[in-house]
């Protein structure tokens, strides 16, 4: 029993760690009012590369992958590394944008 709670405990935090990664880069990229921008900095968005990063193949426990389809894992995580590299890629445009204009 103690093990089935543990492989739902790390499946459980895989998934809702992913998706707020995924709500983060949603917020980021698409609530881009003059206002929020001042506040979606290259801080911001290391943070969300780095939350990505620590998670992208969790869980990895072999007891996980005989109770959880790791197809439907790496689906989740695929989507999830997709979402944070738009963002990455559209704030390094934004500010490349902005240093255009100011020159």
């Amino acid at each position: 029993m103690m093990i089935g709670m543990r492989i739902q405990r790390e499946q459980s935090y895989f998934e809702v760690s992913a998706n707020n990664v995924i709500e983060k880069c949603y917020y980021g990229q698409h609530y881009w009012s003059e206002e929020v921008r001042e506040n979606i900095d290259r801080e911001y968005v290391q943070r969300i590369v780095w939350d990505a990063y620590s998670i992208k193949d969790y869980p990895k426990s072999l007891t996980s992958r005989l109770f959880y389809s790791e197809k439907d894992n790496q689906k989740l995580s695929d989507l999830m590394m997709k979402k944070v590299r738009k963002l990455a890629q559209s704030y390094s445009e934004e500010k490349a944008g902005v240093i255009k204009d100011k020159e």
